[in-house]
């Protein structure tokens, strides 16, 4: 695992389990973990939101990452990027 995105990891797992969430890591993560060697930049969290309320969700994970990862995309009600800031 690219040991510079364990503060990044924690840091939302932390967020997640104090909202109650049920999540699992995707992505380049998970597939390292696992044993493939995969170089990855970033962090991949699958969420699953109680009775849809995407809004709450969206509004609790933004709060931790304000920041958004992809500002040149079109925002996604489903979708939170976001951006650690490496120096809060």
């Amino acid at each position: 695992m690219q040991k510079k995105l364990l503060p990044a990891l924690r840091k939302a797992i932390a967020l997640l389990e104090r909202h109650g969430y049920r999540y699992a890591v995707i992505g380049g993560l998970a597939v390292s973990h696992w044993g493939q060697t995969r170089a990855t930049y970033n962090v991949d969290i699958k969420v699953l939101v109680p009775d849809t309320d995407y809004p709450a969700a969206h509004a609790a994970i933004r709060s931790a990452f304000p920041q958004r990862a992809r500002p040149h995309v079109p925002a996604n009600p489903l979708i939170v990027d976001a951006k650690e800031d490496q120096h809060a």
